[in-house]
């Protein structure tokens, strides 16, 4: 009876022993629990700022790409169903709805904190309304025509959404930023160019972008330190980045299939409009990506 007891315990002693072993083994707190295709997420937003200096450091299978999440949806105006520009004073959002045809636009006016209507303009003529910018400086508007007009900017007055006056550029813009710190405005036209313009529209500087990716160019944003450009693809859409001194930096890969249409940073945040049934207004976090490759762009 005593040897079938030691036996007995023994075994018992032995079970114990190996589910321990298979425990500490299979640990799902350690990060080798990971999968092989999966790393821990690394924001590049420090204190509010896209800090891309790191890209050189990349590996080959990681890219930038962004997180996004979606607050609320300015709607479409009647026959006005085509989203386009947008832009943010920190407290609000605007975004640009036009008709098919150019003619015909509104400016639409929503709470950022919690996507409530706040107001919405007469309706203007902004052309294709491609792009749009918040002034801080002088509490305005500034609207980029683009398409055939893209000589053409109007500024409209931000607390009343009444129009003031089009100005007249000596370059092409579809797209548009204004920074508060540099006091002075970035341009684009067909995710070709850049242009500088000081506080007066006056043409400072101008430069051929070196970027290439096959995607259709829409708006622009910009903080202190980059010069964002929003460009919508088939099956997804890209931020392509380049600093004040207009060098090419990298690419941001935006896993979103709704065509996007506008960017801007507003408290220290980073936002994308997109053109789907209204115009979606997303939040988004830049992380470092680690599946696929970063210089593989879809068709």
């Amino acid at each position: 009876m005593r040897d079938f007891f030691s036996k007995k315990w023994f075994l018992f002693s032995l079970i114990f022993l190996l589910s321990v072993v298979t425990s500490c083994g299979n640990d799902n707190s350690s990060s080798n629990n990971i999968p092989p295709d999966k790393t821990d997420k690394i924001s590049i937003i420090k204190d509010g700022k896209a800090d891309f200096s790191k890209k050189d450091d990349l590996g080959d299978n990681q890219f930038y790409t962004a997180e996004s999440k979606k607050l609320f949806t300015i709607s479409k105006y009647e026959n006005l169903v085509h989203s386009q520009g947008a832009c943010s004073d920190g407290t609000y959002v605007y975004g640009i709805a036009k008709n098919a045809e150019d003619t015909e636009a509104v400016i639409s006016k929503y709470l950022l904190a919690d996507g409530s209507f706040v107001a919405r303009s007469e309706v203007m003529k902004l052309g294709h309304g491609n792009d749009m910018t918040f002034d801080s400086k002088n509490n305005r508007l500034v609207v980029a025509h683009g398409q055939t007009e893209g000589k053409i900017l109007t500024l409209v007055d931000a607390d009343t959404l009444a129009f003031i006056e089009d100005i007249n550029i000596e370059a092409g813009a579809g797209a548009i930023s204004y920074n508060a710190q540099r006091d002075c405005y970035v341009i684009s036209q067909g995710g070709k160019t850049l242009h500088f313009l000081n506080s007066n529209f006056e043409l400072i500087n101008s430069l051929t972008r070196s970027d290439s990716f096959g995607y259709t160019a829409q708006g622009m944003g910009s903080d202190n330190k980059y010069i964002y450009f929003p460009m919508s693809g088939y099956n997804d859409n890209i931020l392509v980045v380049y600093d004040w001194e207009g060098n090419y930096v990298t690419k941001v890969v935006i896993p979103v299939k709704m065509e996007s249409e506008s960017m801007f940073w507003v408290n220290g945040k980073y936002y994308i409009a997109y053109n789907s049934n209204g115009m979606p207004i997303c939040e988004n976090d830049f992380i470092i990506g680690d599946t696929g490759n970063k210089d593989n762009d879809p068709v």
